[in-house]
């Protein structure tokens, strides 16, 4: 008898449960947006050879190089909610976010060079994991694939050089990469169908790099090239509504 009724209680309170955290969270589509904190940092290498084969024809800098702004993303995705509270799902976030970095490289006090890496936008599918704690709070992992837009900008400044001023050049070269990114979040549902979001997200990609030709030096030819390990942190919070 006093199995019966344990049994009885631990089913009534599983069965509690469910109803608990199916009365906020059920399975099921979602949309949302977010926006918030973005922290860009990266370690800019610069390597140029005027291609002349003498002392001091390679100059090479190396530095980090740090930026914040704002990001901004809107996302799709959908999940299961298991009796036990757990949850696995998954979803795809489109983010944009402006920041850009910025190096310089003097060869021989003749020759200045800007190098520039901007970031456009990122895509972020990835799968959800998490546990409802409570009616209200559910707390989740993503384990992501971010693919960033880059741009990356090199240009010939212009220096006064005994009287004259040398000719500005620029190259731009747009390229996608991707990345790990990993993202913590908790969820705390206002009401049935809409949810507060709030999170922590971190992007890093292993390295961009560049390499240009100046088409208006005959040969020996220069080249210069641009190598940058890029990281993002980006702090966000949002609405959630539940389909």
């Amino acid at each position: 008898m006093k199995k019966v009724v344990s049994f009885s209680l631990l089913s009534l309170a599983l069965f509690a449960s469910e109803v608990v955290a199916s009365s906020h969270f059920h399975s099921g589509f979602y949309v949302g947006a977010q926006g918030g904190y973005s922290h860009f940092w990266g370690r800019m290498k610069d390597y140029f050879d005027d291609g002349h084969n003498v002392n001091n024809s390679i100059t090479r800098t190396s530095s980090l190089k740090k930026k914040s702004g704002v990001i901004g993303e809107i996302l799709v995705g959908g999940r299961y909610v298991f009796h036990n509270g757990f949850t696995l799902g998954g979803d795809v976030s489109f983010g944009y976010s402006g920041q850009r970095l910025s190096s310089r490289l003097l060869h021989r006090d003749v020759i200045l060079f800007g190098d520039t890496v901007k970031r456009t936008y990122v895509v972020t599918p990835g799968i959800t994991m998490g546990k409802i704690f409570s009616s209200k709070l559910h707390s989740f992992i993503k384990l992501g694939l971010g693919i960033s837009r880059f741009k990356n900008k090199l240009e010939d400044l212009p220096i006064p050089i005994a009287g004259r001023v040398s000719p500005y050049l620029s190259f731009r070269s747009p390229s996608t990469h991707f990345g790990f990114s990993p993202t913590l979040g908790l969820e705390y549902a206002w009401t049935q169908r809409i949810s507060l979001l709030g999170s922590m997200n971190y992007e890093y990609y292993k390295k961009l790099r560049k390499n240009y030709v100046n088409p208006l030096v005959p040969p020996p030819v220069s080249f210069y090239t641009s190598t940058t390990r890029a990281s993002f942190l980006n702090i966000k919070v949002g609405v959630l509504f539940k389909l």
